[in-house]
């Protein structure tokens, strides 16, 4: 249906990937906050980055990006890590957008090693 249709588009999900959250019962859920997701992107649209509203924040903040996530994804981590003093990017390697579903051991590496205070190259 559509909303399979907008995970394979825009999510780069698979059949198997949608099958799978279909059999873990994550799947209805997804399906029902479609809406919302199109209400979102088309917000992030209509958004214009400006740098100097971020410029006081001082929190550590770690960035990450699939290293396959599309070009514009790049260019958002790298234009908000140039305005965040204290940020740090960590590129997941063989990764796309969907990092945090199809390879959670990494994700939780990355914030685990953020957290726990290990560098990360920008």
């Amino acid at each position: 249906g559509a909303a399979a249709a907008f995970a394979t588009a825009l999510l780069g999900l698979d059949a198997a990937e949608i099958e799978r959250r279909r059999r873990l019962g994550l799947w209805a859920g997804m399906a029902a906050g479609a809406a919302v997701v199109l209400r979102e992107l088309e917000s992030v649209a209509r958004y214009a980055m400006q740098a100097k509203r971020f410029a006081s924040c001082r929190q550590p903040t770690l960035l990450l990006v699939g290293a396959a996530s599309p070009p514009e994804y790049q260019a958002t981590a790298e234009a908000l890590g140039a305005v965040l003093a204290q940020a740090q990017i960590r590129r997941l390697d063989g990764e796309g957008h969907a990092a945090i579903d199809r390879a959670p051991a990494l994700f939780v590496a990355a914030v685990r090693g953020f957290a726990g205070g290990t560098p990360q190259p920008k």
